[in-house]
């Protein structure tokens, strides 16, 4: 098949020299049908979406996006899905880098980067689709903690000494 199921594990934020303290969504959308799923991203009592700091958010953190399944074409080398923020308010907002890691049906895991986003509004009233929100299609990155490239080759090591150690086994017992 030339899609793949995956769901969101984990967004990565890298917030800019701007932050904000309106209120932030994020829509992820996936890059085959109009399946999207849109969610406010605020962690309780703690001042998220501050200037130069890193937000990690978990899966438990999507509300109901947390468990969504993303249909995404494999056929297409960097896709990925489309990732929106949006936000309400006159406070702009700068995101250096949106990394998105997504995990597939059989446990695989994906890295995709989302670029950066800039919301400004100028001072103006916010207006939903014109000045407060950016959609970026998302590129699957190269760049995977412990992407299946670099599992295989330690995998691929240890399995050449083991069937060395076996052989040697069986001529100690014959």
């Amino acid at each position: 098949s030339p899609y793949t199921y995956e769901r969101v594990s984990h967004i990565n934020v890298t917030i800019g020299p701007d932050g904000t303290d309106d209120n932030v969504k994020i829509d992820i959308c996936s890059d085959v049908n109009g399946v999207c799923c849109k969610t406010k991203l605020d962690k309780t009592l703690r001042d998220d979406w501050r200037k130069n700091k890193v937000e990690l958010w978990k899966e438990g953190d999507l509300g109901s996006c947390k468990t969504m399944q993303y249909k995404v074409n494999k056929a297409i080398p960097d896709g990925g899905p489309r990732f929106t923020i949006s936000k309400d308010g006159k406070d702009d907002l700068t995101v250096n880098k949106v990394l998105i890691e997504t995990v597939d049906v059989h446990g695989s895991t994906f890295m995709y980067d989302c670029g950066d986003f800039k919301l400004q509004s100028q001072g103006q009233k916010c207006v939903p689709g014109v000045n407060c929100s950016v959609t970026k299609n998302c590129k699957k990155s190269t760049k995977r903690p412990g992407s299946p490239g670099a599992s295989k080759r330690t995998t691929k090591r240890p399995s050449t000494a083991k069937g060395t150690s076996t052989t040697r086994r069986s001529q100690r017992i014959a």
